[in-house]
């Protein structure tokens, strides 16, 4: 039973960490499209540079672009 209740828990651990790493890259991710916004990049320098510094696919920029650039 103890053995379970440590899998249950470490399973909780790891989701956490999970959702936090998303969290993170979420706010990362709109503060890097704001910036470039800031210092008049276009929409594809600043997909690239969304790509390269959070190692994303060319579909999850798209996903953070189209969230966040028409935002402020």
């Amino acid at each position: 039973m103890c053995d379970i209740m440590q899998g249950v828990r470490e399973e909780g651990r790891l989701e956490g960490r999970e959702e936090g790493r998303e969290e993170g890259r979420e706010v990362g991710a709109k503060a890097l499209i704001e910036t470039c916004k800031e210092f008049g990049k276009n929409f594809e320098a600043t997909e690239a540079k969304l790509r390269e510094k959070l190692a994303l696919n060319q579909e999850e920029a798209k996903v953070l672009m189209d969230k966040y650039w028409g935002t402020k």
